[in-house]
């Protein structure tokens, strides 16, 4: 036989039949055996520029390898990943070659369903599920996705139903209370958007199912205390209880019960790393513990990352000149569309290249125009999301990279066990979190005089504070904002107050301190907006602490999710006064509303986070609006709103005023950086190259 037979899928790998291919009259000539590349490596370099955000060569490269099940699987997830962007059509077509080569396969029934779930299409969902049936009716898989099919169509009893079923066959030996639990936990999975199809994970979704979150609860209430003898059965529990902490963290949040289920998910797998960062980014708006106590509690969980690390690494190959170009590195997992972006690209751009090769670790599967300015501002930028914490430790060694800063800190995208290996000679936290990591291996910690004054904040950070001589970070917009609209109060006849921050920073002493305010103003509004606020059940609880503190529903608005960079920021135009969070600052809010023309009054505390604030409205020239305690607080907001034409000159003014400020002074602000890495380095230069010395 001469080549395929008609009816056979073409060898070129294009997914049609021969005949319709290289076997119509006339058609080129297949390529050469010895032409065609190694099915494995197209298919592995295709996934690597996947993984990039590449789609356009990531599909060229796929299409090298031969017709496969493989390189259907993934077409389709490149095609997914374009998101609003996906072609419906083609997705149709990789999984018709997909069932032609494997006619009963239960995967790409599965595919097809995910695929469905995509594109929202019901029907097609249904007959994906109809088909899978058919194909593996007795297989797990095929009992979750019923249960997902139930819980997406808004059945949640039924669902409960399928995933426990899908349990009991996986688990036969577990009891009713852990399939409970089990069930539960994949129903919180679903509501969270994290299960095949969905295009983003949020756990603020868990604010529309306060069902599922109560049901999670009582599953896991009903569980004894006794630790399982089954390793997984105890992985499963833990991440459950992992779960409520997570889904308690999203709205006011009581600090003490998140910490309370991430410390029973510890107690059952002690390696769940997620379960330790959100217990420790939990203190970041918890209301009771004092700043010592809180750095005690750091150093106690950081404690695991170098015991799971192993050794720190204290011997480098750096050479120990004090005056070359230094490479640095920057480890994130926010080179993307996040707020972190608006801080640290200004610093990428105006980083001197005589004096430092600058190095990006993105940390983050998602890439975006945000990462593209962040590699066109470096000198490489690596995709870090897909190495482990000793692989990436031993690229940053491979690298020749001098001094590390972390802009993550112990959230949990972070990456605190590289910093535990100590993967460079120098390593700096800054940014990502207002505490300490509570790592030895972590030398410094990037502050100002006025987020950390000496000497009390010293004894809190595990790290040696380096105080920036002007403030502790510069903020740009990347992109030119909308105009600054006249202040609302003119027009409305009366004041409206704002709060754009993460609700989770709103806590029940603060809306008392916000009713106050409301109560000195007369007519005046509150204005809250942020996304979760789409969320009805969230938006009750927090109107019943207002009604109690004697404040009428009518006078609070709700915003949530408003779509595009410009239209969340056209929503200043909406208030005049901005009031920060206690005791967990605003940071990129407050320079998102001054640079909109709205003023913002803050309250200073002891620690970082409640001293941002000021650290910002001093370096933007205002001061005036930062408060020393409570009653100082309202009393600023009040005399502030008592003024309707003063509140008009400054929204004229203020955008002016910030990027004339120091606040916005990149380039200054980017040498003083650099100074300090400087300063770091020689010291560890003569220090035997250890710069914990």
């Amino acid at each position: 036989m001469n080549g395929p037979g008609r009816n056979q899928p073409c060898p070129c790998g294009s997914g049609r039949k021969y005949k319709r291919c290289h076997g119509r009259p006339g058609a080129a000539p297949l390529p050469s055996r010895q032409a065609q590349p190694d099915p494995a490596q197209a298919l592995a370099g295709a996934r690597a520029l996947l993984q990039q955000g590449l789609h356009d060569a990531a599909g060229q490269a796929a299409q090298q390898a031969p017709a496969s099940p493989e390189r259907c699987r993934l077409q389709i997830d490149i095609e997914l990943a374009r998101g609003a962007n996906r072609d419906p059509a083609r997705l149709q077509d990789v999984l018709e070659a997909w069932r032609r080569l494997q006619p009963r396969s239960p995967e790409a029934a599965s595919k097809a369903f995910e695929v469905a779930i995509t594109c929202d299409d019901a029907a097609a969902r249904n007959a994906a599920l109809a088909r899978l049936l058919r194909l593996a009716p007795d297989h797990p898989a095929t009992d979750y996705f019923r249960g997902l099919n139930a819980q997406l169509s808004g059945d949640l009893t039924g669902s409960l139903q399928h995933y426990a079923c899908a349990a009991r066959q996986q688990f036969p030996r577990y009891g009713d209370a852990t399939i409970r639990v089990l069930a539960a936990g994949k129903a919180a999975d679903t509501a969270i958007g994290k299960h095949p199809g969905s295009s983003r994970n949020d756990w603020s979704r868990l604010l529309a199912h306060p069902d599922v979150v109560d049901m999670l609860a009582r599953a896991l209430d009903g569980l004894d205390d006794a630790i399982p003898e089954d390793p997984r059965e105890r992985g499963w529990l833990a991440n459950a209880w992992y779960q409520l902490a997570a889904a308690r963290r999203q709205a006011l949040v009581d600090a003490d019960r998140c910490r309370a289920a991430c410390e029973r998910a510890l107690a059952l797998n002690p390696e769940h790393e997620r379960a330790r960062t959100t217990g420790l980014f939990a203190l970041n708006y918890d209301t009771t513990h004092t700043a010592e106590e809180i750095y005690a509690i750091h150093r106690e969980l950081a404690a695991w990352w170098p015991r799971h690390a192993g050794d720190r690494r204290r011997s480098f190959a750096n050479p120990a000149e004090p005056d070359r170009v230094l490479n640095i590195a920057y480890l994130s997992s926010d080179f993307r569309h996040h707020p972190v972006a608006y801080f640290i690209l200004p610093v990428l751009r105006e980083h001197d290249p005589g004096r430092v090769r600058t190095f990006a670790y993105h940390l983050h599967e998602r890439h975006d125009d945000y990462t593209r300015l962040a590699q066109q501002s470096v000198h490489r930028l690596v995709a870090a999301a897909g190495l482990d914490d000793a692989a990436l430790a031993r690229q940053i060694e491979a690298d020749g990279i001098d001094i590390l800063i972390d802009l993550n800190g112990t959230s949990g995208e972070g990456r605190p066990g590289v910093l535990a290996r100590g993967a460079a000679p120098v390593q700096i936290t800054w940014l990502g979190s207002p505490h300490t990591t509570g790592l030895d291996s972590v030398d410094y910690r990037i502050v100002d005089a006025r987020t950390d004054p000496l000497p009390d904040a010293q004894d809190w950070n595990s790290e040696r504070l380096l105080h920036l001589p002007r403030l502790f970070s510069v903020y740009h917009p990347i992109s030119e904002p909308p105009p600054v609209a006249p202040a609302p109060c003119l027009s409305n006849g009366f004041v409206t107050f704002g709060s754009f921050n993460n609700v989770a920073k709103i806590n029940p002493p603060l809306l008392a301190c916000w009713a106050d305010v409301l109560k000195r103003v007369p007519d005046s509004r509150l204005l809250m907006k942020y996304p979760s606020l789409d969320h009805e059940p969230l938006q009750t609880e927090l109107l019943a602490l207002l009604r109690d503190q004697g404040i009428d529903p009518g006078r609070i608005e709700f915003a949530g999710r408003i779509p595009g960079r410009d239209g969340h920021l056209e929503a200043y135009s909406r208030i005049d006064i901005q009031l920060d969070t206690y005791p967990y600052h605003g940071t990129t809010t407050t320079c998102e509303s001054l640079l909109m023309g709205v003023p913002v009054i803050t309250r200073t505390g002891r620690e970082h986070r409640s001293r941002v604030g000021g650290s910002l409205l001093h370096s933007a020239g205002h001061p005036e609006w930062v408060a020393d305690d409570r009653d100082a607080f309202v009393s600023l907001a009040a005399e502030l709103a008592a003024d309707p034409q003063r509140l008009g000159r400054i929204r004229a003014g203020l955008r002016d005023e910030l990027r004339a400020s120091a606040l916005m002074d990149a380039q200054a602000f980017t040498r003083d950086l650099e100074a300090t890495y400087r300063s770091c380095w020689r010291l560890w230069c003569e220090s035997g190259q250890d710069s914990s010395a």
